[in-house]
């Protein structure tokens, strides 16, 4: 059953051609790689979904529900959470309690010993349950990563966007996140990962889109997208594609 489906959606900046008539499905309790050179749009493509920009033209329907047009706390609430490629720490909170605001937020009717338990049942399957008293700005880049992973599945939300997840990570932090997501998986939960490290991303997607220069280049299972002379172009040049 399609949860997501994006149709035709574009944004331009100036000159710039950020994305161009982009459509795509996303299945029900699967998990969905984007993947591209940098620049190819990857990011903008998230920041129209999650309401942070406005696109030019296009929809994005989440279980039959219009997103374009909403501010990026109303689409939040509809069921779309994202995490940001560029983390920053909450300054002033505890690290259990970053993940505690989304989990009492108005209309969740969570109690805060309720909010507490969850938070840290969060925090213990992402690898950070030693560090949840400590101040949110003493964390570094890969444990922020963590974090901001932590607060967006705080939300419980219908789609989880992952911008580079992987970015700053160690291979122990990166299997405990592999694990995460076969988990969501196996829950029910859909998920759509924009991610450069494609030894990590690849056996884990259920299928692939691949952009170039904000459009759709190929789409497929991760095997046929490994195969795709024009993927292999994209980002090795026409020697790549040779060899």
């Amino acid at each position: 059953m399609t949860l997501l489906a994006v149709e035709g959606l574009s944004k331009r900046f100036g000159g710039v051609r950020a994305v161009e008539s982009l459509s795509f499905q996303v299945e029900a309790g699967t998990l969905f790689g984007i993947i591209g050179p940098n620049g190819a749009g990857k990011t903008s493509l998230f920041n129209l979904m999650s309401g942070f920009h406005r696109a030019d033209r296009g929809s994005v329907r989440l279980a039959g529900a219009e997103l374009v047009g909403r501010s990026a706390h109303e689409v939040a609430r509809a069921g779309l959470a994202r995490t940001f490629q560029l983390v920053r720490p909450f300054v002033g909170l505890r690290t259990i309690e970053v993940l505690m605001l989304p989990l009492g937020a108005p209309g969740r009717g969570l109690p805060p010993s309720a909010c507490s338990l969850r938070a840290m049942a969060l925090l213990e399957a992402l690898g950070l349950g030693a560090l949840a008293q400590a101040p949110a700005e003493s964390l570094n880049q890969g444990e922020l990563r963590l974090l901001d992973i932590g607060r967006a599945l705080a939300q419980e939300p219908a789609v989880l966007l992952l911008d580079e997840p992987f970015s700053g990570l160690g291979l122990p932090a990166i299997r405990t996140l592999i694990r995460c997501l076969q988990e969501r998986r196996a829950d029910r939960g859909t998920t759509v990962v924009i991610e450069h490290r494609l030894r990590e991303l690849m056996p884990l997607m259920d299928r692939v889109l691949v952009m170039n220069f904000g459009e759709r280049l190929a789409e497929g299972p991760p095997a046929q997208i490994a195969r795709d002379a024009r993927v292999i172009e994209a980002y090795l040049g026409r020697l790549g594609d040779a060899a």
